[in-house]
């Protein structure tokens, strides 16, 4: 399974385990046990659901997972882009984020 992984969809939540059927992988929400000022509580990490990833690894570690002061979304960033992670209901969705249009407060 290629390492760079398409994380970007929606997904079902089980608990810490985040899941897709459309996915090869599932994602781990684990809190760390020592956190600094760069290093939030929480990250993410991906497990194959069967084999392995061109690492040689079944898990691959995705991000830290960042709050966004004034957002009721999280964010994360995996291979050089960031995505929005947010929890609505029972589900999760992972999308690119673009921070412009967020504080970009002009209309054309």
């Amino acid at each position: 399974m290629n390492a760079k992984l398409q994380i970007e969809g929606d997904y079902q939540i089980d608990g810490s385990k985040i899941t897709s059927p459309s996915k090869p992988f599932d994602l781990r929400i684990s809190q760390r046990k020592t956190t600094t000022s760069t290093k939030p509580p929480l990250f993410m990490v991906a497990k194959s659901k069967g084999g392995a990833f061109d690492t040689g690894s079944k898990d691959q570690y995705i991000s830290s997972i960042y709050n966004v002061e004034g957002q009721t979304f999280s964010k994360i960033d995996y291979n050089g882009v960031t995505y929005k992670y947010e929890i609505v209901d029972d589900h999760a969705e992972i999308r690119v984020w673009n921070q412009m249009a967020m504080y970009n407060k002009c209309h054309l």
